[in-house]
């Protein structure tokens, strides 16, 4: 009777709950970064906090209503790709969880915080997804011809847990090399969700006073916070034989 008075006090709606959950995550040493926050495609997050190991967690919290405790779990398990988010929980009062919600967001990788009357308990752990991890192939022809152009496909695809965004590819145009009139040398991909491949294409003019043999082409592709991934390729130049 008594903790179920408690928590009719403390946890009046779930405003009270959020402040109450915020309030006990500074003493934990939590930093809170932000309330009802607003995520990737418009939706939002009841609060984000910063632990002691400089990870961000995402935490929503909820009074009580099965139905929405699960829709809450199954929402943060589909933020997992955020990469501005490392940790994600769902946080209710512990009188209102049972079994199978555990399981169901153990089972999801979704962390679950129980709410009582004197603190926070850590129920599930959240998994952390793995960081970005890109993988870049190309297409190129074997023989190329001095006033021609040419195709260089690049292939990108994202291997790891989380998603890539502003990956820039580029080349470097020089010679024989160049940049063809209305064209680019350097290209975005915005966006670049996990197991997702995208494919970016350029063409390239080889100069009229090409010499035979080989020459180096040069690729950068990078995305912001990671090193950026230099490859060196040598093609071909052959006159064309009338």
């Amino acid at each position: 009777m008594k903790l179920f008075w408690v928590i009719g006090i403390l946890f009046q709606n779930e405003k009270a709950l959020r402040e109450y959950v915020c309030k006990k995550l500074v003493e934990g040493n939590y930093e809170i970064i932000g309330t009802e926050a607003t995520v990737y495609g418009g939706k939002r997050i009841d609060v984000m906090a910063r632990n002691v190991e400089n990870k961000t967690v995402a935490i929503e919290v909820k009074r009580f209503n099965r139905i929405g405790i699960a829709d809450d779990i199954r929402k943060l398990e589909r933020l997992g790709f955020l990469p501005e988010i490392d940790l994600f929980y769902v946080a209710v009062p512990k009188m209102n969880l049972q079994g199978d919600m555990l399981g169901f967001a153990k089972k999801l990788g979704v962390g679950v915080i129980g709410i009582t009357e004197e603190g926070l308990e850590w129920l599930v752990d959240s998994d952390e997804k793995s960081p970005v991890a890109l993988y870049k192939s190309t297409d190129l022809p074997n023989i190329v011809i001095p006033g021609r152009e040419f195709q260089f496909q690049i292939f990108v695809k994202n291997n790891g847990g989380k998603m890539a965004r502003n990956i820039e590819i580029m080349y470097m145009p020089a010679w024989p090399f160049r940049v063809p009139k209305g064209e680019k040398n350097h290209k975005f991909i915005k966006e670049l969700m996990p197991g997702k491949q995208k494919q970016i294409s350029f063409k390239i003019k080889v100069k009229n006073d090409a010499e035979e043999g080989r020459h180096p082409l040069f690729s950068r592709m990078t995305l912001p916070g990671t090193q950026a991934v230099d490859s060196l390729y040598h093609l071909e130049v052959r006159k064309e034989v009338k």
